[in-house]
């Protein structure tokens, strides 16, 4: 059973930082995330190879906001990146990581429960716990929706596989099988079948 998350109509990555201090529900933040510390050097983003880049304004849903969302292709990993907020990733069933806090487990793992995921933000990777759709962006235009998703569901546009959207010091890259986002040397892989941080 897949359990699609849709944020309220006014949830955005700018209300990220006020809402990962809440979403750490399943303990502290500290508790929680699995982090990797980068150095200042590593705090520019791989810049992606042209054939590859996106243009960035079909991932704005507003044009006057600093927001971008995208999904899979298959509509189960929702993706957001913010010069406030960073980038991340949420998704239902991801594999819980070895040597990842013992209460990620509880919280991942609960039945119709928070969703897994991971953020990159100031040169750190972290798992995480979410209640909400903090990384779901509003239902994508008509026409636009993954194969078989609800109409109303939300995610905003799919980033194709093989293609990346770079957003400040962010990259985001999809592949047939999960999201990867860096900012510089460190960030994460998410998909139904992956979660690890680097």
């Amino acid at each position: 059973m897949t359990v699609r998350l849709r944020p309220p109509r006014s949830m955005t990555i700018g209300a990220l930082l006020v809402a990962v201090g809440l979403v750490g529900a399943c303990g502290s933040s500290a508790d929680t995330s699995a982090q990797v510390e980068s150095s200042a050097a590593d705090d520019q983003a791989s810049a992606a190879p042209d054939d590859q880049a996106v243009d960035p304004e079909v991932y704005r849903p507003q044009a006057d906001a600093d927001q971008y969302y995208f999904q899979s292709t298959s509509g189960d990993v929702y993706c957001g990146i913010s010069s406030v907020g960073g980038a991340g990733c949420q998704t239902t069933g991801a594999p819980l990581p070895d040597g990842a806090a013992p209460q990620l487990a509880d919280c991942w793992f609960a039945p119709g429960g928070p969703s897994s995921g991971a953020r990159v933000f100031g040169g750190s990777a972290a798992l995480m716990c979410f209640n909400q759709g903090v990384f779901i962006g509003p239902p994508p235009p008509a026409g636009n929706a993954p194969v078989g998703a609800a109409p109303d569901a939300g995610g905003w546009e799919i980033l194709p596989a093989g293609s990346a959207l770079v957003i400040d010091t962010y990259t985001c890259e999809a592949d047939t099988a999960a999201i990867t986002c860096r900012q510089g040397a460190n960030g994460f892989t998410l998909g139904p079948d992956i979660a690890e941080i680097f």
